[in-house]
């Protein structure tokens, strides 16, 4: 495992037509079921898709110039990161793209925290119950 992330997952492309000028997504996340939904529906929309299961594996990814995602979706809660540190680190590493930061443990406190790195919006949307 090269750090926990596959390249070779996003190289297929849907036949559908783009439909934002955001093409290229990496979802960041240590749950397999979760990465696979979100890979399979994004791809159906013709989106280029990288994984990672841990942090350690994003950075690597984006690190590496293997991955330049304009979108980054980022599992708040990893194996290998639980604070905002992670954010900070792909928000840097990333700096023309976006990054939506998801999690089943929202807090006010966190939702705070994620506003002063320079999020916009708090989207409370649940991916599942944890």
């Amino acid at each position: 495992d090269a750090g926990g992330w596959r390249g070779d997952v996003g190289m297929k492309k849907a036949e559908m037509p783009r439909v934002s000028e955001h093409r290229r997504v990496l979802v960041v996340d240590d749950e397999l079921l979760i990465r696979w939904s979100l890979t399979e529906t994004l791809q159906d929309r013709g989106y280029t898709v990288f994984e990672a299961e841990d942090g350690k594996g994003a950075v690597l990814a984006l690190t590496s110039g293997a991955v330049q995602p304009d979108v980054v979706l980022l599992d708040f809660r990893l194996p290998d990161s639980n604070d905002l540190t992670l954010l900070s680190r792909i928000i840097s590493l990333v700096p023309k793209g976006r990054v939506i930061l998801m999690t089943a443990y929202g807090t006010p406190d966190l939702a705070q925290a994620e506003r002063v790195e320079g999020g916009a919006d708090d989207q409370r949307e649940a991916f599942g119950d944890r």
